[in-house]
């Protein structure tokens, strides 16, 4: 979708990065090392 878009992927990647920054300091300690790993898996499978 975002190929079809002419969305770069740096561009998403980034933007993930920025989500996953603002969901984890919205959390516990324990959910957030809960979550960053699901985080971590999409902007290594987009990098």
């Amino acid at each position: 979708m975002y190929n079809s878009l002419e969305i770069p992927l740096r561009n998403l990647v980034e933007a993930m990065r920025c989500i996953k920054e603002e969901a984890v300091s919205l959390m516990s300690a324990e959910d957030a090392t809960e979550v960053a790993p699901y985080f971590d898996y999409i902007i290594r499978a987009l990098s």
